[in-house]
């Protein structure tokens, strides 16, 4: 399932566009935003706690990263997204690069010296089979923690709702 929802308006950047069309993968939290000049929606969006959570995190950034520049959104809007789906997330324990892609990413900080060439030989079946299988298996391990990790998380969330909304709580008597 995704979530989709509109942010902005921003400055007009050089291309004309106002505000970013987002949206958030609920399972593995990976976001994409798409700059759009106008915001056309016909109808009162209904809102979710994830995206509308995710855009409070890009306004942030976008905000943070521009000193001042805030017409230069959309060229940072790129660097935003990779940091974003680059760090591991509280709820899933994972980022969602590692889940869109079985792997973190590596940085061009963490490549030193000449990068060789590697010849790359087409593997035979039985090897693509296995690995197809291996990384499906692996990926699977890895979905299953994520679900536990989110209904740990969930839970906490709960918990933390009810005993903020429990201390508020008056108690009348009926008479």
């Amino acid at each position: 399932m995704i979530g989709v929802d509109l942010i902005g308006p921003f400055k007009a950047s050089s291309k004309g566009n106002r505000y970013c069309l987002t949206a958030t993968d609920f399972f593995t939290e990976w976001v994409e935003a798409i700059p759009i000049k106008e915001k056309t929606a016909m109808a009162t969006p209904q809102t979710n706690g994830l995206d509308e959570r995710t855009n409070q995190t890009l306004k942030r950034a976008i905000g943070k990263t521009l000193d001042g520049h805030q017409e230069r959104w959309e060229d940072k809007l790129k660097e935003i997204l990779f940091a974003h789906n680059s760090c591991v997330h509280a709820s899933t324990r994972y980022s969602p690069y590692r889940l869109m892609y079985g792997r973190e990413p590596r940085l061009l900080s963490e490549i030193t010296g000449n990068i060789p060439e590697v010849e790359v030989a087409a593997p035979d079946e039985g090897d693509l089979e296995k690995y197809v299988q291996a990384k499906a298996e692996k990926d699977g391990e890895a979905f299953d923690k994520v679900r536990a990790n989110v209904e740990k998380a969930q839970e906490r969330q709960k918990e933390a709702y009810q005993r903020r909304t429990k201390k508020g709580t008056k108690r009348f008597k009926i008479s």
